[in-house]
């Protein structure tokens, strides 16, 4: 498999400029060069997929090998990166008491 190389796609609107990074031939440039010729956006998306798909097929490596999968979160750290402790909130706030 070739290696993964991320590439910044540059496009500017009328309300900013953005630069959309992506796999391809183009050198990645840092934020700090992408910033210097007035771009605010840098956009990740090829490479959070890559990265999840990878930590995917360690983790399923893992339980089929009849571990727990090295990564896994706490459940409470679980809860609170999809947002429970929000959603707890406002199921309070709108709690109707019955009577």
């Amino acid at each position: 498999m070739a290696p993964y190389v991320e590439t910044p796609i540059l496009k500017q609107t009328r309300r900013a400029r953005q630069a959309i990074i992506e796999g391809g031939r183009t050198p990645l440039l840092s934020h700090a060069q992408l910033e210097a010729i007035g771009y605010k956006i840098a956009v990740y998306p090829l490479t959070l997929l890559n990265v999840s798909i990878g930590a995917m097929r360690t983790a399923l490596r893992e339980l089929l090998g009849h571990r727990r999968a090295s990564a896994a979160m706490d459940f409470d750290a679980l809860k609170t990166a999809v947002g429970f402790p929000e959603y707890y909130a406002e199921e309070a706030r709108y709690r109707v008491e019955k009577t």
